[in-house]
């Protein structure tokens, strides 16, 4: 259906566009640069009608991948775009000796914690009034690769 691509420093203006709807964290131009230069991290993106539906950003740390930031444009949610990504991810990390993988989100986010439900990952902690604006438990969350 979908398949991911790597992200280029060439795409980080339409991610800048991309995330204003999503309003706590805003990354700068800096740090999109950080990350897609970095050897050590993940940077997928799904484009649909050549504009970005959703893209994901990850950290290998020796033996573990973080998924720092995973993020569907509104009109394209509930369409499988954070599905191939996560696909596209677990592509990537397949042969780097991945024993775990760690994310985590607002506790009202329910319909990603499904969708990392249906990859296998386990909810494993609640940090209390993790989020700002509003104030909000973070539940982190835990797939077992090895």
């Amino acid at each position: 259906m979908f398949s991911h691509k790597r992200l280029l420093i060439d795409d980080i203006a339409e991610l800048s566009s991309l995330q204003k709807e999503f309003v706590e964290l805003q990354w700068t131009y800096d740090a999109f640069i950080s990350d897609i230069v970095n050897p050590n991290c993940i940077c997928l993106k799904v484009s649909v009608n050549n504009q970005i539906a959703g893209y994901l950003i990850a950290r290998i740390i020796i033996d573990e991948c973080h998924v720092t930031n995973l993020f569907v444009k509104d009109c394209f949610r509930t369409r499988g775009i954070g599905s191939a990504l996560m696909e596209g991810l677990f592509k990537e990390i397949s042969n780097k000796g991945i024993k775990r993988v760690f994310l985590e989100l607002r506790m009202s986010n329910t319909k990603a914690i499904r969708l990392y439900e249906k990859f296998g990952f386990r909810r494993i902690a609640i940090r209390k009034n993790l989020y700002t604006n509003p104030s909000e438990d973070g539940v982190f969350m835990l797939k077992d690769l090895s």
